[in-house]
């Protein structure tokens, strides 16, 4: 290891400003000096290569805590049905980093299928979030997950996977994704579809053979300070943030309390800690960090940790 380390910042000495990607075979003794980590290879277009890769996801969303961006592998939509590719699009939205890899140099069934999927904001959205989803249920096997979840910019996503060759019906109670209660009715848009409405306390849908669907659940607007220093909806067990980082005072206001605050680059070098708060509102100093975007970890005394992306601007 210790040959290792020292091969590494030799290496990255002499890279300067590129990009450095791992593949799927280097361990975790890499994310001290890489960006990016494939979390699965060969998977190209079809619903089997999308069930591998979401299994890997399943087992391995918490790469993205020890990496910049974790690769699903190229996006090859190719010849295959509308649904698969869907699927496929998805695999790789939900794993954090999307690179397509169709030749749109010759005009194929890719052709249409990419300016269908490759334009579409609200998928686009999710790309640009760049963070890995979290499989809604435990231990699956060698299987992936049906449901894989992810909160940000004030919705919540939920991705619902058919890998069948029939369709299914899923009912999926809103008290089993995440901060969504079931008895709050919230907004809700189908992202491939477009298609929008409401629903209260279980999301009732149907998915395609071998196809996907993409829920963005809207939380209504920003929580206020005093909504987060009292809980949200009164419930005291709600957790939440707030922060302003354009000023030289960050401030965190969490209704289940903090624990420890945590603030890193983007490469996971600690550039501020504070242990033992033990408060609802907290305030840091950040003036002597620079500009550029950073990551703030809020952790509750319960373990549960509140995760941001930041970017500083002086």
């Amino acid at each position: 290891m210790e040959a290792f380390n020292s091969g590494m910042k030799y290496l990255i000495d002499q890279l300067g400003a590129m990009l450095v990607y791992a593949s799927i075979c280097p361990n975790l003794a890499t994310s001290r000096y890489a960006h990016m980590r494939r979390i699965a290879c060969d998977t190209y277009k079809s619903i089997d290569d999308t069930k591998y890769e979401l299994n890997s996801l399943n087992y391995g969303w918490w790469q993205k805590q020890a990496y910049n961006y974790v690769d699903a592998d190229n996006v090859v939509f190719g010849n295959e049905k509308p649904g698969v590719n869907r699927a496929r699009l998805a695999s790789a939205l939900l794993t954090g980093a999307l690179m397509t890899g169709d030749d749109y140099s010759t005009t194929g069934a890719w052709t249409s299928m990419a300016q269908s999927l490759l334009q579409n904001q609200d998928l686009l959205a999710i790309a640009k979030n760049g963070w890995a989803f979290q499989p809604v249920e435990g231990n699956t096997g060698d299987q992936p997950n049906n449901l894989f979840i992810r909160g940000f910019d004030n919705h919540v996503y939920l991705a619902v996977f058919n890998y069948d060759s029939i369709s299914r019906n899923f009912n999926i109670s809103l008290g089993r994704l995440g901060s969504l209660s079931t008895t709050k009715t919230y907004a809700v848009k189908e992202l491939f579809g477009g298609v929008a409405g409401s629903v209260t306390g279980t999301l009732n849908c149907t998915v395609g053979a071998t196809d996907c669907k993409i829920f963005r659940f809207d939380l209504g607007p920003p929580v206020s300070a005093h909504q987060a220093q009292t809980g949200l909806d009164g419930n005291p067990g709600k957790l939440s943030c707030r922060v302003n980082l354009f000023a030289d005072v960050l401030e965190i206001y969490l209704s289940k309390g903090i624990s420890s605050v945590t603030v890193v680059t983007t490469r996971g070098q600690i550039v501020r800690k504070s242990t033992g708060v033990n408060a609802v509102h907290y305030k840091m100093n950040v003036s002597k960090l620079g500009s550029g975007t950073y990551f703030l970890l809020a952790r509750a005394p319960d373990g549960s940790v509140k995760q941001l992306k930041l970017t500083r601007s002086k």
